[in-house]
């Protein structure tokens, strides 16, 4: 059956033709004149669409009747319905300007004001009597007694709810936008007189939708008083009389014929459409629950509260979804308006603000009492819910509850404490509920309720352990396969809705709030449970279904770790240091702890978190093989080790640092060739690996002078090797986990003597050198195999063994960076140990030095070779950045400073000329790093006249020179014009015509521009008058201009640089 032009055009738009979508985007937004024929000219806009399209889908239906294979239309009406509630929010004197604008703008027409003001008459008309025929529509009582589904239930695409509900949306914004005064005439004159003869459903969703419209930012001056001023006639007269009728005419949870599969009766979505009316209304007026039973009051009896409590009576998610809302609603801003009650007593008169306030927070009171009663009611249903598999009817329930539960804090304090036992048991059996969505309500409900100092930590606390041990059917399936030894019977296989990722989220943030929760609730108590059940499951043999108690055992005490820990370690703390603390915690208290109460909660604390790291010493089994569970050991001894450290404990820091060390062998080594726990792994956030070296570093940096016995050093050294055999087998770990273990063992070699230095550091950086030079040889064997010979093109073989150079070269970095600060930290006892010649010789130098020998030729040959690539580039940057200060003691300060500089020109021309996408920055903070340590001494030699300055001082104003003429030669060629911006000759050629040809690379390089301008603020703070006096080199672009000046003028071209940082450093 062919369609109608409107039709035709539904029917395109709705089929997703961009076309036809446009064309109705712009029907609804302005109007044409038609003025092909003079003397029957025409405006022609949204209502005559609207119009047309109504006319067209009614012929439809009708001709439909009798032929068979038609076009459902139910799509068609949703969309002209929601292009027409864009037209009726317009109002009518808008739509008067438009058809203005429209006539003004025509080439054509040429007529009077009047045949102009016939037009916009005209198109008002039309308005009106489109707006009327969508009224009969909505008011058609045979669209309503039709069964729902539309075309294929036999019945009009008008009586499909949607539709229906988008028509009355559509007159509810005409009444809106048409002014405050036609709003009141609407609902006065035509809803509220005829509440009881027109269809129920229509005057619900006329009247939600009312509230709606009046909630937005673009509605009429005088809206919001109008919708105040209707409200008591709305809701005594129409939304409390809909929701008694809906309520009593069908049992809430009944499927009836007036219903299909998957759908709600008209009774029940009657019951919904009612409470979400009252709930917009409520959020346009901003009334809390107490101000709407006062209103509801006047006219109602008083039966508001009994009908929202007979709707949590519904299985049906609507209804209960919808009460939520509406309850979740009324007590947050019940919430906000009793907070405010000190402010309107500063305003107000005292006495009268007080009189008044404790009336209405009796009376709030008396209405949280009654809908805990009835929450409460509900907890007997709740397990019949849970176990028809009705997750959302339970998560609509949960959130009732928990808003009603945290509106009644101050109730748990009265008299009428026993009124809310039944609701706090529904949030208990909703909290251990299988469904991720539905228990996460009800424990952020309970924390908030705990942090009232309600005490329920004895209830929940067993809870919370049951929720936070993972599920199996979130492990990996390959792990389970592996594994016979447990059953889904023994774990409890729960359908908690979620996915790995989403569970651990979860765990992380609203489980671990319960916790801490639950531990400031009671801290002993809580670290005696958690530690005695790691103790109880170590203990024995630890099989599967153990390691997963285990591991949730130990995320319960990592969680409350920051308050723990110092707990714990306040046991050796001074009488004073407790007092201050226990001050500082009982903030939830009534008494403030005495100091003997103080030290015997940290005596517990210390005592059970030994028992419980000694335990973890001795573990075997599954607990050691479980990723999850050997993640979670070392995250729990990394947290701990500032406790652990401090503790009086004999013993309990070496059993820490063996289970960390353990774990790091492990997941380096067994744990990275299980297939099974690899795919955990995998899906990790953090893997057991990096948490053992993060471990690891914790306990090595804090007590590093405890480790180095010689039995101590031998197992770090083990573990140092292990770190390579994992890294060269290409298992499961990263840079950043090896540089966590290097630097806990510089902090330990570090603080042996300092004459040991040498030669540790030589043992501890073997294996970085032995791997750099295979680096070397692998790279330049790929680059022999390609054309290009030692510059070849882009290749992944290449990049990935340059990768592994640039984190070898990472590891040295941090080596010096540890010594440089163990050097400043031993000043004092270098200086007393070479004046009693004791352990350092007068000529001492820095133990890195040798190793920097050992690699200058790798380094020497990757600068040249490889450093355009950013991995080689990067960290290269960084080593030399760490080295600066590094001093020859057997020749001149900077002897060795100049190698570095030499390496830093041919890593700044390689970056230059190269392809690749490596970038300046590293080597220009180098540079800055010299020109502080080195700039006073150069600017010394400035200003010393006839040679008098020493030979150091010349020196450093030699290198410094030169290597500020090499960076603005090498920052000029990546950033172009921005530094060495081109200056016309007199016969206006360019004068670069007289330097040597250098490629400018054609792209923007702001973070260069950037480093340059720190070295520049560098020179100004420590070498002002050499950055004044120096001129550019012979040959530069600028060289008959001093680099103060050259400077000067690229700041302020940069200053308006689109990239903040070029801008902020150009500035500076």
């Amino acid at each position: 059956m062919s369609m109608a032009p409107a039709l035709d055009v539904l029917d395109r738009a709705v089929k997703g033709e961009a076309g036809a979508l446009s064309l109705l985007e712009r029907t609804a937004s302005i109007y044409v004149l038609d003025a092909a024929n003079p003397s029957l000219q025409r405006t022609y806009g949204c209502w005559d669409f609207i119009n047309q399209a109504l006319t067209e889908v009614e012929r439809y239906e009708g001709m439909a009747q009798t032929q068979q294979n038609q076009i459902d239309l139910r799509g068609h009406v949703q969309l002209l319905a929601l292009m027409s509630r864009r037209a009726a929010r317009r109002s009518p004197e808008a739509d008067r300007r438009l058809i203005a604008t429209c006539l003004s703008n025509a080439r054509k027409y040429d007529a009077s004001n009047d045949e102009a003001n016939n037009f916009i008459e005209k198109n008002t008309q039309t308005r009106e009597r489109v707006m009327g025929r969508i009224a009969a529509l909505v008011f058609d009582f045979s669209f309503h007694n039709k069964r729902l589904g539309g075309h294929n239930s036999g019945g009009s695409a008008f009586s499909d709810h949607i539709a229906i509900e988008n028509l009355c949306m559509i007159v509810a914004a005409n009444a809106i936008s048409s002014g405050p005064q036609e709003t009141e005439q609407f609902v006065l004159e035509w809803i509220i007189p005829s509440a009881e003869n027109l269809p129920p459903h229509a005057i619900a969703a006329i009247v939600f939708h009312l509230g709606s419209e009046a909630s937005g930012k673009t509605v009429p001056v005088g809206t919001g008083d109008a919708i105040k001023k209707l409200s008591e006639p709305i809701f005594c007269h129409v939304i409390v009389p809909l929701l008694t009728q809906a309520l009593g005419n069908s049992d809430l949870n009944e499927m009836n014929d007036n219903m299909i599969v998957g759908r709600c009766s008209t009774s029940q979505r009657l019951v919904a459409l009612s409470l979400r009316a009252l709930e917009q209304w409520c959020s346009v007026l901003n009334l809390e629950i107490v101000e709407l039973k006062r209103i509801c009051d006047k006219s109602s009896q008083g039966i508001i509260i009994s009908l929202i409590s007979d709707a949590l009576y519904s299985d049906l998610e609507v209804i209960l979804d919808a009460s939520a809302e509406l309850l979740e609603s009324l007590l947050a801003r019940g919430l906000r308006a009793s907070n405010m009650v000190g402010v309107r007593q500063s305003v107000e008169c005292a006495k009268t603000a007080e009189a008044a306030m404790d009336g209405e927070g009796k009376e709030r009171d008396a209405l949280l009492t009654e809908l805990s009663c009835a929450i409460g009611l509900q907890r007997h249903r709740f397990t019949r819910v849970d176990h028809t598999g009705h997750t959302s009817s339970a998560r609509c329930l949960v959130r009732v509850a928990a808003a009603v539960a945290v509106a009644s804090k101050p109730l748990f304090a009265s008299n009428e404490k026993h009124l809310l036992g039944g609701m706090l048991d529904l949030l208990l059996k909703a909290a251990d509920h299988p469904s991720v969505h539905v228990c996460g309500i009800s424990i952020e409900a309970l924390s908030s309720l705990l942090n009232s100092g309600i005490d329920i930590n004895d209830r929940l606390l067993p809870i919370l352990q049951h929720r936070v041990a993972w599920p199996l059917n979130l492990i990996n399936e390959t792990a389970l396969a592996t594994t016979n030894e447990c059953g889904a019977s023994q774990i409890d296989n729960l359908d908690c809705e979620v996915d790995f990722h989403q569970f651990e989220r979860f765990r992380e943030h609203v489980l671990c709030d319960a916790l801490i929760a639950c531990y400031d609730n009671n801290r002993s108590r809580f670290v005696e449970i958690c530690c005695s059940a790691v103790e109880n499951i170590c203990n024995g043999a630890v099989g599967l279904e153990d390691s997963f108690q285990l591991e949730a055992a130990l995320f319960c005490l990592s969680s409350v770790a920051m308050k723990a820990s110092k707990t714990a370690g306040l046991v050796t703390a001074t009488p004073a240091s407790r007092a201050a603390y226990g001050k500082a915690t009982t903030h939830r208290r009534k008494n403030e702890k005495s100091e003997k109460s103080m030290l015997e909660e940290c005596t517990i604390h210390d005592e059970y978190l030994a028992r419980c790291v000694n335990a973890l010493a001795k573990t075997t089994g599954y607990a050691t093989t479980n990723p999850l569970a050997l993640a979670q050991m070392c995250r729990f001894i990394g947290k701990y080790s500032s406790w652990l450290v401090k503790s009086p404990t004999q013993g309990v820091l070496d059993a820490g640092a063996e289970v960390a060390l353990t774990s790091f062998n492990l997941a380096g080594g067994a744990l990275s060739d299980d297939l099974s726990a690899k795919a955990i792994i995998q899906e990790m956030s953090i893997s057991p690996y990096a948490e053992a070296a993060t471990a690891l570093r914790n306990i090595l940096s804090r007590s590093p002078s405890h480790f180095t016995t010689p039995q101590a050093l031998v197992a770090l050294a083990g573990g140092w090797e292990s770190s390579y055999t994992s890294a060269n087998a290409n298992r499961i770990i990263n840079i950043e986990d090896r540089e966590a273990l290097c630097s806990g063992i510089c902090r330990v070699l570090a603080s042996t003597p300092p004459g040991e230095w040498v030669a540790s550091l030589s043992s501890l950086a073997r294996p970085t050198i032995e791997c750099l030079e295979t680096v070397v040889k692998k790279a330049d064997a790929i680059g022999a195999a390609l054309p290009g010979g030692n510059r070849p093109e882009p290749n992944i073989s290449l990049q990935t063994v340059l990768k592994r150079g640039g984190d070898e070269i990472r590891l040295l970095s941090k080596m010096v960076l540890v010594f440089n600060h163990a050097i400043q930290d031993n000043s004092k006892t270098l200086k007393n140990s070479e004046n009693n010649g004791v352990g350092v010789s007068s000529k001492f130098e820095h133990p890195f030095i040798d190793v920097l020998r050992r690699t200058w030729p790798c380094l020497s040959q990757l600068a040249q070779n490889y450093s355009s690539h950013c991995a080689i580039s990067v960290t290269l940057g960084s080593l030399l950045t760490q080295s600066v200060s590094i001093k020859d003691a057997e020749k001149d300060k900077l002897s060795i400073l100049r190698e570095l500089c030499c390496m830093a020109r041919i890593v700044m021309d390689s970056i230059v000329k190269g392809t690749e996408t490596a970038t300046l920055s590293p080597i220009l903070e180098f540079v800055a790093e010299v020109v502080t340590l080195h700039g006073l001494a150069a600017e010394n030699c400035v200003i010393t006249k006839n040679g008098s300055s020493t030979n150091y001082c010349d020196e450093a104003r030699h290198v410094i020179e030169e290597l500020l003429l090499i960076t603005a030669e090498a920052v000029g060629a990546v950033v172009g014009d921005a530094w060495s911006h081109p200056k016309e000759q007199k016969q206006g050629q360019s004068p670069f015509e007289g330097s040597p040809e250098l490629r400018r690379i054609e792209r923007n390089s702001p973070e260069a521009l950037s480093g340059l301008f720190t070295i520049l603020t560098a020179c100004i703070k420590e070498c002002p008058v050499l950055l004044i006096t120096m001129e550019g080199g012979q040959g530069s672009s600028w060289e008959d201009e001093t680099m103060f000046n050259q400077s000067v003028d690229a700041a302020a071209l940069a200053v308006n640089d689109k990239e903040v940082d070029a801008a902020r450093s150009a500035m500076i």
